[in-house]
């Protein structure tokens, strides 16, 4: 069984979490003003606000699985 992976991202496209995920699918959780540095990524998902901190963004990541219908997901 494989679960959703979920990566949270601020300012770094290419970094080294990246690299260890290889092909494998997930989605990046970025803010508006960085989505266009991610637009590489399969799958980017951008939270509403700029600037709100990690736990707004995590927030967002649980509202996001729940919306797609995810009850187990990894969140990096």
């Amino acid at each position: 069984m494989s679960w959703p992976i979920l990566v949270h991202s601020k300012g770094r496209p290419d970094g080294p979490t990246f690299k260890t995920l290889g092909e494998r699918e997930h989605t990046v959780i970025v803010e508006p003003q960085d989505a266009a540095a991610y637009a590489e990524h399969k799958s980017v998902a951008t939270v509403p606000e700029n600037g709100r901190g990690l736990a707004y963004s995590r927030q967002f990541g649980l509202e996001y699985a729940q919306s797609k219908g995810w009850s187990w997901y990894w969140l990096l």
